[in-house]
């Protein structure tokens, strides 16, 4: 079963990598656009914008074999990448419309689209004992922690941004409709004897999940997946999450601040929302080789594992997920007119986990109508990533195009940062 946990991890987070911003918030979300956004609209609709995002301390290339047109994982090379700290971190975003209404100085706005992200963390001993090579590992004592937590969702947004002079604040409301979730919390201490002939196992396990899987028992998991479109959006789990923006000018400096998906989805789909405990201690005594002799002798592993792992369901009919809080810090400073530097910090974090990428970057103008944009920038799992962007505008249609890792875009299973975000704008 730890197994397909972690095929579960792995496979959440190279499938449903992460997120792109509401169109208020695009200029933090893509650190090459122009922070100079001037207020030449009435009204402006994106009528697709999409944001892939994936960071892992894992190589998807390095870990896994072509097969046709399909990626398996090779776990002898999977052991030989892993490290002391393992994680990986995704988000992805679909927005189907985005639409903001200019009235004076206040700018309204409203959109729907879907939302995913995932993470995950596990030491190098999880890594190690869950694919079954505990050789050097037990020792005295080992502790296993892996941590997982995966969302997606609909979610309908409305919000306005009010303008003072040089500066703005802005709040978004996203009513959210849960489409699946997957959290695993746990905690195994192994302590081993000197002999090694017994194994005490002290436990400490929440496993949650909303139409993705429920389990029976260690060799009987029913996978129910439900992805984005796939089922009507009845609200069966609803949640509401808020944002909070600003900024400021000062002479030929911008500031920008956002914390974005402040609250909560409550997962309480009928038949489908199921949560799996398991508490306190389980001792192992190995297998006495004399009860061989008789011909009643049993031993069964599916079971022993099914002990130590402990997992029971219990009555919870619904719970609540939060999901991580998304914080972007930008400052642009206007070199001149055509060209600008700056730095963008991005955040997401929640109790358990953070994960952080810090951008430098410079814009140039080229044309009335193009301009381009390069950047540098290091994350939680990288220290090197070169990113790229263009943008177009003919007349009332803008594109445009930017990653943050541009050698991904030909080869995205080859780096640890894979990145892009793809945006059009109708301005009237």
């Amino acid at each position: 079963m730890c197994k397909i946990f972690f095929s579960i991890l792995l496979s959440l987070v190279f499938c449903f990598s992460a997120e792109a911003q509401d169109n208020w918030n695009r200029l933090l979300a893509d650190p090459f656009a122009d922070a100079s956004d001037s207020l030449d609209y009435t009204l402006r609709i994106a009528p697709v914008n999409v944001m892939a995002d994936l960071s892992s301390s894992y190589i998807i290339k390095d870990i896994t074999d072509q097969n046709d047109t399909t990626r398996l994982l090779n776990w002898e090379n999977l052991l030989a990448q892993t490290k002391d700290k393992n994680g990986a971190f995704g988000q992805y975003a679909f927005n189907i419309l985005q639409t903001e209404f200019r009235v004076k100085g206040l700018v309204m706005n409203a959109g729907f689209g879907t939302r995913s992200e995932a993470y995950g963390e596990m030491d190098g001993p999880s890594v190690r004992f869950i694919l079954g090579n505990t050789g050097g590992i037990i020792d005295a004592a080992s502790s296993l922690e892996p941590n997982i937590h995966y969302n997606s969702w609909y979610q309908l947004n409305v919000g306005a941004k009010k303008y003072f002079n040089q500066s703005f604040i802005g709040l978004n409301a996203k009513l959210v409709d849960g489409i699946e979730h997957f959290k695993l919390n746990a905690s195994y201490t192994v302590l081993a004897n000197d002999i090694f002939n017994e194994l005490q196992v002290t436990r400490n396990v929440t496993l949650q999940s909303t139409s993705l899987l429920r389990y029976n028992s260690i060799n009987d998991i029913e996978f129910q997946p439900n992805g984005p479109f796939s089922d009507n959006i009845g609200f069966d789990n609803i949640g509401l999450l808020f944002d909070i923006y600003g900024g400021t000018r000062v002479d030929r400096h911008l500031f920008n601040v956002s914390i974005s998906d402040i609250g909560f989805i409550n997962w309480s789909q009928g038949g489908r929302t199921n949560e799996y405990t398991s508490d306190g201690e389980v001792t192992y005594e190995g297998i006495d080789i004399s009860d061989a002799l008789s011909s009643e002798f049993e031993f069964n592993l599916q079971d022993t594992l099914e002990n130590i792992v402990g997992l029971q369901l219990t009555d919870t009919e619904s719970y609540n997920s939060n999901l991580l809080t998304k914080i972007n810090v930008r400052y642009q400073f206007d070199y001149r007119e055509d060209l600008h530097f700056g730095i963008n910090n991005f955040f997401a974090i929640d109790g358990t986990y953070g994960y952080f990428r810090i951008n430098l970057f410079a814009n140039k103008k080229l044309t009335d109508w193009w301009d381009v944009g390069v950047s540098y920038s290091f994350d939680r799992y990288s220290a090197f990533n070169v990113g790229l962007n263009t943008h177009v505008e003919f007349k009332n249609i803008r594109i445009g195009l930017s990653t943050q890792n541009f050698l991904s875009l030909f080869d995205p299973y080859a780096y640890n940062v894979s990145n892009v975000n793809i945006r059009t704008e109708y301005i009237f």
